[in-house]
């Protein structure tokens, strides 16, 4: 007997734009759009490096609010990294959404990894490139990058150079670093880090050793960071909630409030543009979110403070249900290539109470297919639909000790050739 696996979400109240995200697409097996990446920033860098400006000069630009930017430098973007993040943004909640939770850019970060006056470009980006039809991304990008370097240690580079906080955080990437540990630049490779991404393996707090001892233009938006509001920039218009992230800054996340914004007020601002619009005075039309904006530091988010990240007891039920289980199909015989093996081919199922399991027996032995019709036993998924029988339950029970016996085997076995190998160099 076998199953569909459905991606994601079985409820439909918050990402209900499903459908026409470029996740859909690459689960379904449909040819996506190569993105390609335009950066304006490159002949800039090329300028200033050959030219340095006088510390007179340098004073000015700091004065302006663009000094960090010179400090961070230039480095080339990691398409495959970017590329496997804007698949799990969601431009509904202008969030990512991983497999422990949603995780955003946030007017912190923008402060503390650039020291950049606060304000809203790199989203605006990724919900464009969301789309199916979407072929190319701009804006600072590298924003992204370096968000990403800081918080999802499974893919951050080492830095081999010491720490110098006379400049904005994210100018710690700028010097020489290392790659041996990590992918780079390969979509596939990163996507499958994110997919089996655990709470371990994400820093929802970076700067909190640090942030002290940075310049002050690293904090000059603070009590901006926990407002929600909307962030405007000329036509594009952007709920900002950091009640979806609270972990990010020390909190305990509970289920969010809905969002203020229908969905059809939502897709209107998503589908404002410049363009054709020489003489629009965006103030004026955007007069409501300005005034929001203005009144930002009286909407600041409160919450109950904690030492460690720290979610509510019926939060990630809540979340499962309401994510993306599977970016690729597992049920693909496109998943297993003669290349890098991903997690792809590693199934997770949410049963009853909406606890998320992984079966991993499959992943020692067999094709994909195989694997996947061997899973479907182990567990189902259980919405409100007809429940399993208890002869279905005892199934799923056997076939989850099998697979913990598998790994116990490999385990064991490879801790004998250990043994016999330190034997017989003795």
């Amino acid at each position: 007997m076998s199953y569909d696996l459905h991606p994601g979400p079985i409820v439909d109240d918050v990402l209900f734009l499903k459908d026409s995200h470029r996740a859909r697409d690459i689960f379904n097996n449909k040819e996506t759009k190569n993105l390609v990446f335009r950066r304006a920033d490159q002949k800039f860098f090329s300028l200033f490096n050959n030219n340095p400006i006088t510390e007179n000069v340098k004073r000015y630009v700091n004065i302006a609010g663009f000094g960090g930017l010179l400090d961070c430098g230039y480095r080339n973007l990691d398409h495959g990294l970017l590329e496997a993040l804007i698949e799990r943004w969601r431009p509904e909640t202008h969030t990512f959404h991983l497999p422990i939770g949603e995780a955003t850019v946030t007017l912190k970060d923008v402060n503390v990894l650039w020291g950049l006056p606060i304000e809203g470009g790199v989203v605006s980006n990724l919900c464009k490139a969301t789309s199916s039809n979407a072929n190319n991304i701009g804006g600072p990008m590298y924003i992204l990058q370096l968000w990403a370097w800081c918080r999802i240690t499974t893919i951050a580079p080492r830095i081999l150079h010491p720490f110098d906080n006379t400049r904005p955080y994210g100018a710690m990437w700028r010097e020489k670093l290392t790659y041996k540990d990590v992918i780079s630049h390969s979509l596939r490779a990163c996507r499958s880090q994110l997919h089996c991404l655990q709470e371990g393996e994400f820093k929802w707090r970076p700067y909190e050793k640090v942030i002290s001892f940075l310049p002050e233009i690293c904090t000059s938006g603070i009590r901006s960071w926990q407002s929600e509001c909307y962030v405007i920039y000329w036509d594009v218009v952007e709920f900002y909630t950091p009640q979806m992230v609270m972990r990010q800054f020390g909190m305990v996340q509970h289920i969010p409030s809905p969002f203020p914004l229908s969905i059809n007020d939502h897709m209107k601002l998503h589908t404002l543009t410049r363009s054709g619009k020489p003489e629009r005075n965006w103030m004026n039309t955007h007069l409501e979110y300005v005034t929001v904006w203005n009144q930002r530091w009286q909407n600041v988010i409160q919450g109950v403070l904690c030492a460690t990240p720290t979610v509510e007891p019926n939060y990630m039920q809540w979340f499962w249900s309401r994510t993306i289980l599977y970016i690729t199909n597992p049920k693909s015989q496109e998943v297993m290539q003669p290349v890098f093996q991903d997690h792809g081919s590693r199934s997770q199922f949410l049963v009853p109470q909406n606890v998320r399991v992984w079966n991993t027996s499959s992943v020692y032995a067999g094709s994909c297919k195989t694997r996947v019709q061997q899973s479907t036993w182990a567990l189902r998924v259980c919405w409100g639909e007809q429940p399993m029988r208890q002869s279905e339950w005892q199934k799923a029970a056997r076939s989850l000790a099998i697979s913990v016996k598998n790994m116990l085997h490999i385990m064991l076995e490879k801790h004998s050739k250990e043994l016999r190998k330190k034997k017989y160099l003795n």
